[in-house]
């Protein structure tokens, strides 16, 4: 009935610190996931575990639906059926619960584990962290897969101009870093090798939707110039390609409900006039375009140029603390436009973090356009619900349409993860997913001395 999940851990594995890893350290994490007082991003994937209600409302002390069998068996239960939830399982990691068990959820996100002394159950264990300059791993013997390979991983945190210097003296042997335009150096070296992976992660536009007006965001959509972008700053779209709809997955195509976008300034002009004649819209209104950094990137430059030639100028304001930036961004929502990158999953519910009516920050999403569109609500609940995929394709196909013409998020172009690494370096096969990077079977990897 896809309510009911029960796991079997194994009982070879051990934390870095030897404890053994346990079903409680399960129940601790999910149970922190949720928590109230510290809004997390799993938040609406966990919304229908078994009890939730009452434990966040204070009526319970503990999740229902998260039952401690024995050491090694764990039970989950859900109010009702979520498709969303085994993709969950696959982003969230565990927690050690005699670590962190006594730390108040509202101090949990802030507690120096995180960034001084983290452990985990892996391949590599953390020795060493120097904050803004690297962060020294070393081989876990007693790793439940084998020891590995590798004696250690060293992970650096240098300028992206220093990592194609890195490669050369033989500081580095693996990066996703390199600049574009030092890419093409590395093609053709034999004691390199270049992998282009496509990726979950697409850069946008986003409006608030609160100062756009609808006509203002169509005419975003049909301003910018996806293929000039993409052949012009991303090696003849080798490292990027144009993307139109926040929902690309493959298996929602092709869809009734997807608006045609294209680059059509002409088109853009009249939205904006229209926007203008209907009073919603001041011909003369500078849009206020922030972005995280101190000076706005090529890519950037080209959205304000291909604005300003529609009749949108904009103004630039850099806020380059990230900090700061999410304040502005996600918290205070003071902003006109902003460009950046977003992800998402083979799973369509992953959108909701953007689109779910009131999830902001503070609920631990990132609605930071203000969207709010009772149907699209509906749709996203009916698809989390739904486990027949048959019946799924056409609640993602009407929410697809839905968000093209709200014109929140405006897609603007998929990514292109570029590995670059020593030909050294054997059996390495990293991987994105969204924003998060997969060294998979990275015990395996090894160094060709």
């Amino acid at each position: 009935d896809g309510l009911t999940f029960t796991f079997h851990l194994r009982p070879d594995v051990v934390w870095h610190d030897g404890e053994p890893f346990t079903a409680e350290d399960v129940a601790f994490n999910f149970t922190a996931a949720v928590h109230p007082d510290n809004p997390t991003f799993w938040g609406p994937s966990l919304s229908t575990l078994k009890g939730l209600t009452a434990f966040q409302n204070g009526t319970a002390d503990s999740i229902e639906g998260l039952n401690v069998v024995d050491e090694q068996t764990i039970q989950i239960t859900l109010e009702s059926p979520s498709m969303s939830f085994l993709d969950t399982l696959a982003f969230v990691g565990i927690l050690p619960k005699h670590i962190l068990g006594d730390v108040p959820a509202a101090e949990l996100a802030e507690n120096e584990f995180f960034s001084k002394s983290p452990i985990g159950t892996g391949p590599f264990k953390v020795v060493e962290v120097v904050e803004d300059q690297y962060i020294r791993l070393e081989r876990n013997e007693d790793y439940f897969l084998g020891s590995p390979k590798l004696a250690g991983i060293n992970f650096f945190y240098p300028d992206s101009t220093t990592v194609a210097a890195g490669f050369e003296t033989g500081e580095i042997d693996l990066s996703s870093s390199l600049p574009t335009e030092d890419v093409e150096r590395f093609l053709n070296n034999p004691d390199f090798n270049v992998v282009f992976q496509p990726s979950s992660v697409f850069c946008n536009v986003t409006a608030n939707v609160e100062r756009i007006p609808k006509d203002v965001r169509h005419a975003i959509q049909f301003a910018i110039d996806r293929d000039t972008i993409t052949d012009e700053l991303f090696m003849d779209s080798q490292l990027s390609i144009p993307f139109y709809h926040h929902l690309g997955q493959d298996f929602l195509q092709p869809n009734p409900y997807e608006k045609e976008i294209y680059y059509d300034p002409d088109m853009a002009r009249e939205l904006v006039q229209s926007a203008v004649d209907a009073g919603e819209w001041d011909a003369d209104h500078v849009l206020d375009f922030i972005f995280n950094g101190e000076e706005p990137s090529e890519e950037i430059l080209f959205i304000q140029q291909f604005l300003a030639d529609v009749g949108l100028n904009s103004a630039f304001r850099g806020v380059g603390d990230r900090a700061a930036f999410n304040q502005t961004y996600l918290e205070e929502h003071d902003f006109d436009i902003v460009s950046g990158c977003n992800a998402y999953g083979p799973e369509p519910d992953s959108v909701n973090i953007y689109y779910k009516c009131g999830y902001g920050a503070e609920e631990g999403g990132y609605n930071a356009s203000l969207f709010c569109n009772e149907r699209a609500d509906e749709l996203l609940e009916a698809g989390r619900a739904e486990t027949d995929i048959a019946k799924r394709i056409p609640i993602y196909q009407e929410l697809q349409g839905i968000l093209d013409d709200e014109a929140a998020i405006i897609p603007i172009r998929l990514s292109v993860t570029k590995w670059v690494m020593t030909s050294r370096l054997k059996d390495a096969t990293p991987q994105y997913y969204g924003h998060l990077t997969n060294y998979d079977a990275i015990e395996k990897w090894y160094l060709e001395e």
